[in-house]
């Protein structure tokens, strides 16, 4: 499908993988192990958890709400606009 130009000016900047990654790291600096369990090997594993939670969530959500906007924007236009 190609799209006209006036299409990509309402469009927000996507960025390169090596950004997302990046800010979605950021995210990762704030989790800190839980005193209250004295387990280690149980204290590692919430860890180990909450972080894979974050980083999914700080990867996932930016390329959906992308993918969304895009996706609403190819709706709206009109046929005379896209060429298959």
């Amino acid at each position: 499908m190609i799209v006209s130009g006036t299409f990509f000016k309402s469009v927000a900047n996507i960025y390169p993988s090596e950004i997302h990654f990046e800010r979605a790291l950021r995210g990762l600096k704030a989790i800190k192990h839980d005193s209250k369990i004295k387990n280690i090997r149980n204290a590692n594993r919430k860890f180990a958890a909450i972080s894979l939670d974050t980083l999914m969530k700080a990867l996932t959500v930016p390329l959906t709400q992308l993918l969304d906007i895009y996706n609403s924007k190819v709706k709206n236009l009109h046929p005379y606009e896209v060429r298959s």
